[in-house]
């Protein structure tokens, strides 16, 4: 690998990058380290989930991923940590199909 990782994030762990406040959260199954990060009402998802043209979230995409259905128990998983904050939680964003501006019930919803 071309870099090393001096401290990698727990799940719910908060840090500081320039002025901004980023919550890391796991969910495993795209990969085994997947994470998820929320940031001024932005919850970044990368390849752990996906949105559908009929604007549904999706899990990770079975043949790019170690362990599909964990994914999507990882994303319902984190739908339930999230609703305490779903006021703050605006947009969903995902590495290939876009964003949806929702909250954690579309990301509980997902299939």
């Amino acid at each position: 690998h071309p870099f090393e990782i001096g401290h990698p994030l727990e799940d719910g762990e908060k840090v500081t990058v320039g002025n901004l406040e980023v919550t890391a959260f796991a969910v495993p199954g795209h990969t085994a380290g997947s994470g998820a990060f929320l940031t001024q009402g932005v919850l970044y998802l990368g390849d752990a989930a996906m949105i559908s043209s009929d604007q549904k979230v999706l899990g990770p995409a079975k043949p790019f991923s170690t362990d599909a259905a964990q994914g999507v128990a990882s994303l319902k998983h984190l739908a339930e940590e999230l609703q305490s904050r779903s006021s703050e939680l605006k947009l969903l964003a995902t590495a290939h199909t876009g964003g949806l501006a929702a909250g954690p019930g579309a990301l509980g919803a997902v299939q």
